[in-house]
């Protein structure tokens, strides 16, 4: 069991984080690894589409694409020098990411008995 500061700490000695979820909600992860400036490579099954631009601010996936997985890391073991650029915008969109507003709006859902995901990510609302 690790303490949080201490994840924290391993997500800014890495280059990468690889969240090949098949399904997670929200996946507090994602947005942890961003705001260290580690860029993330995940699935279009977790928040990842809400957040990531791809190629922007970390890369997207085909969830359960093995394939996507080795194409992905073999891009980033020849072109190094775009993580620390896509790292830095990952940490951008951390500190301007409305959390509040999405935290509420889930929340609302939540107590709608909503089967529906929310999405409030740079001011658009999308429900899915």
């Amino acid at each position: 069991n690790l303490r949080n500061e201490d994840i924290l700490l391993l997500m800014r000695q890495h280059d990468v984080l690889l969240f090949p979820s098949l399904f997670e909600g929200f996946g507090l992860v994602i947005t942890e690894a961003m705001s260290q400036g580690t860029p993330v490579i995940t699935t279009d099954r977790t928040v990842g589409p809400d957040l990531i631009e791809h190629g922007r601010n970390g890369w997207l996936i085909e969830a359960g694409s093995v394939k996507a997985i080795r194409d992905s890391l073999e891009y980033l073991l020849c072109n190094r020098k775009c993580i620390a650029e896509v790292g830095r915008a990952a940490m951008e969109t951390a500190r301007n990411g409305p959390w509040e507003v999405y935290g509420r709006e889930l929340a609302e859902s939540v107590l709608r008995g909503d089967n529906t995901k929310v999405s409030t990510y740079a001011g658009n609302a999308t429900r899915y």
